[in-house]
């Protein structure tokens, strides 16, 4: 796991949305419903209740990314200086929250930026997967 630039971030994002200037579930979603893409959002079980590691164990089952990708993760600590977005292959997630020092990894908005998806959970316990190669 490593620290990367919020340059670096956005970049990788802005390479399927070019319009998204910040990683905002909502801003996000608004971007592909002006493309006329429906994304399907689902809730959390137990979201104020649960630990991050049960958070994770449920919502990441709606992916199938390769275990060695690259994964750049944005939560709402990677906004206190002089942090900024994870960067981490996707079988270290698991282990990195169990380690995390912050209070909660999915205690705001908590964004998954992968190769070909994006997994967003929102603050208010509901997540999606979006596809990243909209045009």
């Amino acid at each position: 796991m490593q620290n990367i630039s919020w340059e670096k971030a956005i970049c990788v994002l802005r390479k399927s949305i070019s319009e998204v200037t910040e990683f905002s579930p909502d801003l996000i979603h608004e971007r592909f419903t002006e493309r006329a893409v429906e994304l399907l959002w689902r809730p959390v079980s137990n979201y104020l209740s649960a630990e991050d590691i049960e958070i994770w164990q449920q919502v990441s089952r709606s992916i199938v990314w390769p275990a060695k990708s690259e994964v750049i993760v944005v939560i709402d600590d990677c906004y206190t200086e002089p942090l900024s977005p994870y960067q981490m292959n996707l079988d270290e997630i698991a282990a990195w929250m169990e380690d995390c020092t912050q209070p909660h990894v999915f205690g705001g908005d908590a964004l998954f930026l992968g190769e070909e998806e994006l997994l967003m959970v929102h603050h208010e316990g509901v997540f999606t997967v979006a596809p990243l190669n909209i045009s």
